[in-house]
């Protein structure tokens, strides 16, 4: 038996789909990676590494780091790196910023060196690029082995592409290690048709390092790639479609059920299976009776159909007694 829905309820429910709609169409909620509200992360990186002056008995490499990071709504100074000096200490560093401060602050602490892309003064909110490069002058390339930890398991950030190119070396075999510390393999290196030695990871995990390996055998003229378009964010696309189903869904919340059609439409919020017998169920005192009704129904019906009439009868009184009508 339903009950009747009184104005507040409608509020309510009106209220409850115009805020839903609100955070959806400002981004709050169901926007994907394009909320308002987003955890701190990395949409991508690239990382090209290249011999310096191998063929000339160079031991050192040259690296590139294409860092596309999204802070949110955490407000940050710009990018850091901290390199360690396994082999040597980064030298020729460079950075660039095509929307953010890019002055490079290198400090060496120890065994690792802090490599600072931005401005001290100057806060920044959302997604960034930042391109840096740098020179690592040891990496032993003389031995005949390229040994190289990517990056580290000190990340606590997930990165949602990872790509690694080395570029400018000839192996005689490769290995690929992507995990905690400790794993190996998980990852594989691939030569593409420039020659250059391609691994992608999506998505790289937080605490996840990376360390790519070869016997060198020669050097070839590097050939890095272009550096790769921003990514666009994987929205929802419920803004405009969101703040237009306002109206609409407060409309529709406060407009209610229609009332039942017809002057023969009963009072009840119910209708009969069965148009001329139906069983319910009435309390009287502290006692459940059930007893057998026979309904008057006038419902308004097409022209070919006919209407059907009965009376009430109780069992429990004689016919002459109990005549009534339920065409109310």
């Amino acid at each position: 038996m339903l009950t009747k829905i009184r104005v507040w309820q409608h509020l309510v429910v009106a209220l409850a789909i115009a805020a839903v709609t609100l955070l959806a169409g400002f981004r709050v909620i169901g926007a994907g990676d394009d909320a308002l509200i987003r955890p701190e992360h990395f949409d991508a990186k690239q990382v090209t590494v290249q011999p310096v002056d191998g063929a000339d008995g160079g031991d050192g490499v040259r690296i590139r780091e294409v860092v596309d990071v999204d802070f949110g709504l955490t407000r940050r100074r710009g990018y850091q790196r901290i390199v360690p000096n396994d082999f040597g200490v980064p030298a020729d560093v460079t950075a660039s910023s095509p929307d953010a401060e890019a002055g490079v602050d290198v400090v060496v602490f120890g065994d690792e060196t802090r490599i600072r892309v931005g401005d001290p003064a100057v806060t920044f909110t959302g997604r960034h690029r930042y391109v840096l490069e740098y020179t690592l002058p040891e990496a032993n390339l003389s031995s005949g082995r390229l040994a190289l930890d990517i990056i580290g398991n000190d990340e606590t950030f997930e990165t949602q592409r990872f790509e690694v190119v080395l570029t400018g070396f000839e192996f005689d075999g490769t290995t690929c290690n992507v995990g905690s510390r400790g794993t190996f393999g998980g990852c594989e290196l691939e030569r593409n048709d420039a020659g250059n030695h391609v691994v992608v990871i999506e998505p790289l995990a937080p605490g996840d390092g990376i360390t790519v390996e070869g016997t060198v055998t020669g050097f070839t003229e590097p050939s890095p790639p272009a550096i790769p378009e921003p990514p666009v964010p994987r929205g929802s696309g419920f803004r405009p479609f969101g703040l237009l189903m306002v109206p609409l869904g407060v409309a529709a919340a406060g407009a209610g059920p229609p009332p039942p059609a017809g002057r023969g439409a009963l009072r009840k919020s119910y209708w009969p299976a069965e148009p001329d017998r139906v069983t319910l169920q009435r309390w009287t005192g502290n006692r459940l009776r059930l007893r057998r009704f026979s309904f008057r129904i006038l419902v308004p019906m097409p022209a070919e159909w006919s209407r059907t009439s009965s009376s009430i009868s109780d069992r429990r009184r004689t016919a002459r007694s109990s005549r009534a009508s339920c065409s109310r």
